[in-house]
């Protein structure tokens, strides 16, 4: 167990945040696809649902299911520290996994009060790494899927993560989602200096147009 005062950053150094500011770039199914396929080669894999639409259940096949508590148990480890996270364990071979959902508002709320203060990190994003610390070496991988809109839950999730991976569509809404991602990255590096980008996965492309891929790889060596 860490100290809940100071979270074991160096336990989380396999946990990959998939992020874009931009919904529907397929952010849950790159995060559903990579931790099953890992999985099933006989990696250890975690996956944290942290949106609030709570769609990563879906891509698993886990609906009715009876210990989906709609996000409540993450907020209640994160808020509370008097439980730990909410891990289901073995939905998949190899494949742990914690429910997302509606209850994730009330983090956004909580993160803007003043009672964020009185937590023992003084962040979300604090308490949040000193609970996944808890459970790190547990496994060879963890996926944060990010929600688009809010961002507490972005800078938290960019607090504990070690990678930024970023799936993208090629048109333009897409790629200015991707653009907002690198100031939160720069700001999370205050506290997570180790934070590095894993990629840029581009989805839901026609392999055809190879010119349009030619201008988004142009634009990405361009932005870094």
């Amino acid at each position: 167990m860490s100290d809940p005062q100071t979270p074991d950053l160096s336990a989380l150094s396999r946990v990959f945040a998939v992020i874009n500011g931009k919904g529907g770039v397929l952010k849950t199914s790159v995060t559903a696809n990579v931790g099953a396929l890992l999985a099933a080669a006989g990696w250890k894999v975690l996956a944290i649902d942290l949106d609030a639409q709570g769609n990563l259940k879906l891509d698993f096949g886990l609906t009715d299911e009876p210990d989906d508590d709609m996000g409540r148990g993450l907020v209640e480890a994160i808020w509370y520290g008097e439980k730990g996270l909410p891990v289901i364990k073995d939905v998949r071979t190899n494949l742990d996994f914690v429910f997302g959902g509606r209850g994730l508002e009330q983090l956004g709320g909580l993160a803007r009060s003043s009672m964020v203060d009185d937590l023992p990190s003084g962040s979300l994003g604090g308490e949040f790494a000193r609970a996944l610390s808890d459970v790190a070496d547990d496994y060879d991988l963890i996926l944060l899927d990010c929600p688009p809109g809010n961002s507490e839950i972005q800078d938290m999730a960019l607090t504990v993560a070690r990678w930024v991976l970023i799936p993208t569509k090629t048109d333009q809404a897409s790629l200015d989602g991707l653009r907002s991602v690198g100031p939160r990255v720069k700001r999370a590096r205050r506290d997570n200096p180790a934070l590095r980008y894993a990629g840029v996965v581009v989805t839901a492309h026609n392999p055809a147009a190879t010119r349009v891929l030619r201008e988004v790889r142009a634009m990405l060596a361009e932005v870094g």
